[in-house]
């Protein structure tokens, strides 16, 4: 499908997503959240979201076909840590009047991921700033984590290839920080990716002996603090639903970028806590050096995504977006050296 037509799909998206936050169903919008992938339509108690029509080399939801199967799969993914919030996918059709609906009997124009809608006062990075969040709770959301990744089939790859795709991307993640437009620090850059490829050098028979025991599994994939809500208990959305690839993880990948996130947000006792947590439930003590690897690593990538926002939008937000990659060199190179 040419572009053209791709990007006349999301206009026409754009319309639908109009009409339904002016008049609904459920009803009239709130809000509406855009960010790169969908559309969220903030209603009530409700929300809905309609991803866009989209293609690249890592996501391909050109057609109308395609994003049903991905809104089924993100329902389901989602359902393993947050039952409750995704009450499952609706069509979007029109009536002999023109008014949208969900599910009615005309052709579909539209699939909807339908959600129950999570107070943000809820959520585990909103309650950061106020320091809201108790032990207690990070004691929960450990155990929610730990009964999660326990209950995963475990994968094998071989641990020489899955060494290698790690270094393979440090260092393209790395080489897409030393953009020159970016402007960040090239010799701090450098020596974050130095020190990781070397910790994954001294930690390689730790990781084939995590690998051989079964410990990597189909994971959340995208495990933020904004993803994480207390509603009282523990409740995790949002998982990567578009690459299984991604999702296949060592839980203890996960949780050092949880709390590198943490840490970035003010937070920085929440990772032993939580990483402490996870060893008492599952008898899975990863070592400190293998943990500053995996933050080292999650640094890199989050500081290359936070500095592609300026690829799409070179003025808006800069400095916030530049000030974060800095922020994720900073805290990698400071664990690195702990």
């Amino acid at each position: 499908m040419s572009s053209t037509a791709i990007a006349a799909q999301r206009a026409h998206q754009r319309r639908i997503v109009d009409q339904l936050a002016e008049h609904g169903p459920p009803a009239p919008a709130d809000a509406v959240i855009e960010t790169h992938l969908s559309w969220v339509i903030l209603a009530g108690d409700r929300a809905l979201k309609l991803k866009k029509a989209l293609h690249y080399p890592w996501l391909d939801y050109a057609s109308l076909a395609a994003r049903r199967h991905q809104c089924r799969e993100e329902v389901r993914l989602n359902r393993r840590l947050a039952p409750a919030v995704y009450l499952g996918v609706a069509a979007v059709s029109a009536t002999d009047g023109g008014h949208l609906v969900l599910d009615g009997d005309g052709p579909p124009l539209a699939y909807l991921v339908r959600m129950q809608r999570l107070p943000e006062r809820d959520c585990l990075g909103q309650r950061l700033g106020t320091g809201g969040v108790t032990p207690a709770e990070v004691d929960t959301l450990a155990d929610t984590l730990s009964g999660f990744y326990a209950a995963r089939t475990p994968f094998t790859p071989p641990p020489h290839a899955w060494l290698e795709a790690m270094r393979g991307h440090i260092d393209a993640d790395s080489t897409a920080l030393g953009v020159s437009r970016y402007g960040l620090d090239r010799a701090l850059i450098r020596r974050v990716a130095r020190d990781v490829h070397g910790l994954l050098d001294d930690r390689a028979d730790e990781i084939g002996g995590r690998l051989r025991d079964g410990r990597v599994v189909e994971g959340h994939g995208d495990l933020r603090a904004e993803h994480v809500y207390f509603t009282p208990g523990p409740t995790v959305i949002d998982c990567l639903e578009f690459d299984r690839g991604l999702r296949i993880v060592d839980p203890a990948d996960e949780l050092a970028f949880l709390a590198l996130e943490c840490h970035r947000l003010g937070a920085e006792w929440i990772g032993p806590r939580l990483l402490r947590r996870y060893t008492e439930v599952c008898g899975d003590a990863p070592g400190d050096r293998l943990l500053a690897a995996y933050t080292g690593r999650r640094a890199l990538l989050w500081a290359k995504l936070a500095v592609w926002h300026l690829d799409r939008d070179p003025a808006r937000d800069r400095e916030k977006w530049l000030e974060r990659a800095g922020t994720y060199l900073t805290l990698a190179r400071e664990r690195i050296l702990g």
